[in-house]
């Protein structure tokens, strides 16, 4: 099972449960904040931000099927 196999199980997990997965998103943002200094907060919020973007970005696309690989190759590129 390559890391492809399990990014493919991940966005059909996401797929449908966006605002379960975005609360609980806040939630840990909320968690985290609690625990560290202030000078944190504006680096968990870009993350919250750039989380939940992505997961509106699913949802308006609608990509409840993950994409379709080529067949010769089953796991992507190393970077």
């Amino acid at each position: 099972m390559g890391i492809g196999d399990f990014v493919d199980k991940a966005k059909k997990a996401v797929a449908g449960n966006e605002d379960k997965i975005a609360g609980a998103i806040d939630k840990a943002a909320d968690a985290v904040k609690s625990r560290t200094s202030d000078s944190t907060d504006r680096k968990v919020d870009q993350a919250t931000a750039k989380a939940r973007d992505f997961l509106e970005k699913q949802k308006r696309e609608g990509t409840h099927e993950p994409p379709v690989r080529h067949p010769e190759r089953t796991d992507p590129p190393a970077l």
